[in-house]
């Protein structure tokens, strides 16, 4: 094999892993968005309950966006554990096997991608929770039930 063939697999074997990347990122970004909304939505008759008790619309939206921030830290922690375990547990006895690959762990698009993760994490809860605010605690209290 020439040294031309070799890196046109190597092209190849990028584009398609590049491309898996970002769609599984973009279905984790989808997944993450819609689990706040749901539980937003889900929520919204506690939330009136708990205004309605005296918690200021401050400390609401305080509280959606730590709980934001919450869920983008645990997703942050998790995306390096697991990507450093499938990288040590698989991909590297699989380029052992493959004599014309080496193994090269990049943990930068990583560190790319969780800004972006926090970002969401606090920007989502907060649109969503402006779209449900529009009426009054009395109305979303009686609305639900």
């Amino acid at each position: 094999m020439s040294l031309a063939s070799l890196e046109g697999i190597q092209d190849t074997a990028v584009l398609i892993g590049g491309a898996l990347a970002l769609i599984i990122g973009l279905i984790g970004v989808l997944n993450f968005i819609n689990a706040i909304l749901t539980s937003i939505l889900t929520r919204r008759k506690e939330f009136a309950m708990l205004q309605s008790i005296g918690m200021t619309r401050k400390q609401l939206v305080k509280m959606l966006y730590f709980e934001g921030g919450y869920y983008a830290a645990l997703t942050a922690v998790s995306s390096a554990v697991l990507s450093i375990a499938c990288s040590l547990l698989i991909v590297r006895p699989l380029c052992g096997q493959i004599w014309f690959t080496s193994y090269h762990f990049v943990f930068w698009p990583l560190l790319i991608v969780l800004p972006l993760l926090f970002v969401l994490g606090i920007l989502v809860p907060l649109i969503a929770y402006h779209t449900t605010d529009k009426q009054s605690i009395v109305e979303r209290l009686r609305e639900i039930e």
